[in-house]
């Protein structure tokens, strides 16, 4: 099938034809106002208004195109330098007009033509002026302001785009940081159980690898992965480490961001102290649309090293995708953070991009 292609209309083609129609409706009021209406008279007339448009034409397009100022970002010192240029320009078109015009048609002295031209022309002149120089400066303001909001736009975007590409790279390193924490003091204990571990982590990991390349996954899906990861936990902790789910099964098919659990539970295990005389216990449960987070608060007896990328990492990411912010409540005996849930239909809305 073939394809039809439309040739737009050259610039100069529309720009003539303008000049051409306003100088015939310029002649025909002058015209009409006079008290010769004779056929040369109009002519008379129509080649005066012809010859000072088309001269006040190219005159403002040549300074349009000239004075290398922009209208967005230095506007008057733009309109001084433009009306200024325009005053001149209307002093050389009306001289030069009126000399050209009475020469052709009545051979007339150019001397004499410059004295007769009357204050009340000039300023019929400048009216006309002004119209033209209207449309001249008023399209090249919409041009430069067009492409300024669009440049401003594509950085916007390309700083968006490089802000969550960094909050996405981070989840990596987050992860592996604290994962090698836990095997680093597991292996020092049991080989075999290290073995084990190792084979989860790698499970795990892979997970991490495919959730980077997602922006939002449901919660079932988030919830395996957590499972995995709590095995992890369960090889070093054993029951010291106790987490109730409290899930509306309803919940399971909304969104969630990727991770977020399992980052979650890290800062858990990371800041608290889990004994085997006192068990830690976390409670992960809905309600009202949130994804809550709730742990005892057990300050750890020695502080391990931290990122300090876990909790602002996942608020991050929510505020990009969702506008929406996390949920955190800290409280003397518990600590509480709440998940936004997405519906499937952000998550397509999101993906459309």
């Amino acid at each position: 099938m073939s394809t039809v292609r439309i040739r737009e209309t050259p610039q100069w083609v529309r720009s003539s034809a303008g000049v051409l129609l306003l100088a015939l409706l310029i002649s025909a009021f002058t015209w009409g106002l006079s008290s010769d209406h004779s056929l040369s008279n109009f002519g008379i007339n129509y080649l005066f208004n012809f010859l000072l448009t088309a001269t006040l034409t190219s005159g403002l397009y040549t300074v349009a195109n000239h004075v290398h100022l922009s209208w967005v970002d230095q506007p008057v010192r733009h309109f001084l330098v433009t009306a200024c240029l325009t005053i001149v320009l209307v002093v050389v078109a009306t001289l030069l007009t009126n000399v050209v015009s009475a020469w052709v048609c009545c051979n007339a002295n150019p001397l004499r033509v410059i004295r007769s031209i009357s204050l009340s022309e000039f300023l019929v002149i400048f009216l006309v002026t002004g119209v033209i120089s209207g449309v001249v400066h008023g399209r090249e303001f919409l041009r430069q302001w067009k492409t300024s909001i669009l440049e401003a736009e594509q950085i916007k975007q390309a700083y968006v785009a490089s802000e969550y590409e960094l909050l996405r790279q981070q989840v990596n390193p987050h992860f592996l940081f604290n994962s090698l924490n836990v095997l680093h003091t597991l292996v020092y204990q049991d080989a075999d159980q290290s073995a084990r571990f190792i084979r989860q982590l790698s499970k795990v990991y892979r997970y991490v690898l495919e959730g980077n390349r997602e922006e939002v996954v449901t919660l079932d899906r988030e919830l395996d992965i957590l499972e995995a990861y709590l095995s992890l936990l369960a090889t070093r902790f054993g029951e010291s480490l106790q987490v109730q789910f409290d899930i509306d099964p309803g919940q399971g098919a909304k969104g969630i961001i990727p991770l977020s659990l399992q980052m979650l539970v890290e800062n858990v295990v990371k800041h608290n102290d889990i004994r085997e005389d006192q068990p830690l216990r976390i409670n992960i449960g809905s309600g009202d649309g949130i994804l809550w987070v709730r742990n005892e608060r057990r300050a750890a007896v020695a502080k391990r090293g931290t990122t300090g990328l876990g909790l602002q990492n996942i608020r991050d990411r929510y505020r990009h995708l969702t506008g929406k912010d996390i949920v955190v409540q800290p409280e003397a005996d518990t600590f509480c953070v709440g998940l936004p849930l997405i519906p499937m239909q952000d998550e397509r809305r999101i993906d459309r991009g």
